[in-house]
């Protein structure tokens, strides 16, 4: 049981099928957005076939770097965030 318990702490990792990226220093992880509409167009983008739930991340390797901004400027060590609207791009299935 408590292997359950540390995996659920620990265990984050990106939702979109067949990438295998966890939160590392190097990797960050978003948060599926609030906004069913855009949930909506995030999951069609990235082909996730399953209900969105409120503990699923996408990871930043499918964002393109113009994705991203800086909350404040001339600081040189940032969390990165996501521009408000984008939708995940880069490293999709390909089509069946």
């Amino acid at each position: 049981m408590s292997l359950t318990l540390k995996y659920f702490k620990s265990g984050r990792c990106c939702s979109v099928p067949q990438c295998k990226s966890k939160y590392t220093s190097q990797i960050s992880l978003f948060l599926f957005p609030s906004d069913k509409r855009l949930q909506k167009k995030w999951a069609q983008a990235l082909r996730i076939g399953k209900k969105i739930t409120k503990y699923m991340y996408v990871c930043n390797s499918h964002f393109v770097k113009s994705d991203f901004t800086l909350s404040i400027p001339d600081i040189p060590v940032q969390r990165r965030r996501l521009k408000k609207g984008v939708i995940p791009s880069q490293n999709q299935l390909s089509p069946i």
